[in-house]
């Protein structure tokens, strides 16, 4: 697992502020922007528009994100707009702070590069979502468990559980692969 992208602070100072070698993944990238906004609000620009507009290529020359959070804020930040003028004063200020001191910017720099792995998309996901909630049949899950341990502890007493443990493990193994498509997002943005 890479923490920080840069070999040195001097490759890191020389990147700082320039457009990205990447690849972009639009369809992660847009994922907050997607569940964020409502789908009435005239305060967005519209998928025609950003077609007309090439949006994705203004985007990529836009980016300058240590993170893919970062990313999706900025994608999110860039097609929704309001009429007032969201920069405060203290914005203002941390952003001259971040251009002027160095070390706290390489210190944020690391911070932030931290998410940056592709499984950092996910953290929206983790968010914005509902809860999954327990399947039906969930309370089969503990009386699986504890069959399985049983059978697999009495093949030391009985070889007919040779076949017993099998079928266990069939069934195991059906239930996890079944439910790990729905816990994979949580999973990878931790």
């Amino acid at each position: 697992m890479k923490f920080f992208k840069y070999k040195d602070k001097r490759q890191a100072k020389s990147q700082f502020g320039k457009p990205k070698n990447q690849t972009f993944l639009f369809s992660w990238i847009s994922e907050y922007y997607l569940k964020a906004t409502k789908p009435d609000s005239s305060h967005q620009l519209s998928g025609k528009v950003c077609n007309d507009m090439d949006f994705e290529e203004l985007f990529m020359f836009l980016d300058r994100c240590n993170s893919k959070v970062g990313q999706q804020y900025l994608y999110h930040q860039l097609r929704s707009f309001n009429d007032e003028n969201d920069i405060s004063e203290e914005d203002e200020k941390l952003i001259h702070k971040i251009n002027k001191d160095e070390q706290f910017r390489s210190f944020l720099e690391k911070q932030l590069s931290k998410l940056d792995q592709t499984e950092a998309f996910y953290i929206a996901k983790l968010f914005q979502d509902k809860p999954i909630e327990a399947p039906k049949w969930y309370w089969i899950l503990p009386f699986l468990s504890i069959t399985s341990l049983i059978c697999v502890l009495s093949l030391l007493y009985s070889t007919a559980m040779v076949f017993v443990v099998p079928v266990l493990i069939i069934i195991n193994m059906g239930v996890h692969y079944r439910n790990k498509n729905n816990l994979d997002h949580y999973i990878s943005s931790l």
